[in-house]
């Protein structure tokens, strides 16, 4: 059978092509289909003639924003748990991987509560299992790395007068201010898959699965909770729900604080990756509004958690 292609996707055909002749000579490719675009890579799904795979692709500008070593160690500590996908190959210098499709699973539903349930009890387990990579993801750093590569592009450095250019600077002090709170307060540490967002865990029946490990590291696993109710857009109930999930009981003053810095963090980071995705020509759309209203909702809203608690 000839390999099918929708038109359109030539090239990313030619280099799917390329690395099942290299990573699986063994197998014989009978069809490629795109699946839906990634905010960061690209993926394929190839019928082999044994079995179905995914490929993913780099994304335009994600050579700058992952560290594909990082990611091939990440899932090299996986192996074998049943947390994430079954890996077949990875190329961290060419940056693809090749995945074995799972069949039946569907993402889970943010507002559903069986679902958020069923997500928030892997997630704690796999927290719990004391999974160790020898690379952080260290928070500031990556804010400052983010943050430089759009004030240093040349298409937003010179809109230096611009609201929105304001905006950034003044967000981005709050939350570096917040940093010697962070310090102070209590911290789960051990490795956190950071972009633990609904559509990367992926559910069938009882069993779930948790992919797309390319930004993992140790890090406070609680930032995982953050990223979770950040992407879905949760109000606060939604959040309320969720934590519940996976503390199984109230959450301490403390820990609710560190959340709710993490939730603007969170806002802050992803809102300056969409900036730097727009710059490269991809537009973002209402993700990147939400991610900018987390930051400024929750920088109010801890500025004046801080406030009321120096008032006591």
């Amino acid at each position: 059978m000839r390999d099918v292609l929708m038109p359109g996707y030539e090239e990313e055909k030619k280099l799917c092509r390329k690395i099942i002749v290299k990573e699986m000579p063994e197998e014989q490719i009978l069809s490629i289909e795109p699946m839906k675009e990634g905010m960061t890579n690209d993926s394929f799904r190839v019928q082999l003639s044994s079995m179905m795979v995914v490929i993913r692709l780099n994304g335009k500008g994600s050579e700058q924003l992952v560290n594909r070593v990082h990611e091939a160690n990440a899932y090299a500590a996986l192996q074998g748990t049943g947390f994430s996908d079954e890996v077949l190959a990875i190329n961290p210098v060419k940056g693809y991987k090749v995945t074995r499709f799972l069949e039946g699973y569907r993402a889970c539903r943010k507002f559903n509560h069986t679902d958020v349930s069923a997500a928030m009890l892997k997630l704690r387990q796999m927290h719990e299992g004391k999974l160790c990579v020898a690379h952080e993801f260290n928070l500031w750093a990556t804010l400052d790395k983010y943050y430089h590569l759009v004030a240093d592009h040349e298409a937003f450095s010179t809109k230096k007068s611009s609201i929105k250019f304001v905006e950034v600077q003044q967000i981005l002090q709050q939350v570096l201010s917040f940093r010697k709170i962070l310090n102070q307060l209590p911290q789960s540490y051990g490795l956190t898959h950071i972009d633990a967002v609904p559509d990367n865990f992926l559910l069938r029946g009882s069993d779930v699965r948790l992919i797309d490990w390319e930004y993992a590291g140790m890090c406070d696993q609680h930032v995982d909770l953050a990223m979770f109710a950040v992407y879905a857009g949760y109000n606060e109930s939604q959040l309320e729900f969720m934590l519940k999930c996976y503390f199984g009981e109230e959450v301490t003053p403390l820990i609710r604080l560190k959340i709710h810095i993490y939730l603007a963090y969170a806002g802050l980071l992803w809102g300056l990756w969409c900036v730097y995705k727009e710059l490269q020509g991809i537009k973002m759309g209402p993700y990147a509004k939400q991610q900018w209203d987390f930051a400024r909702k929750y920088t109010l809203l801890v500025q004046k958690e801080l406030a009321d608690r120096r008032g006591l």
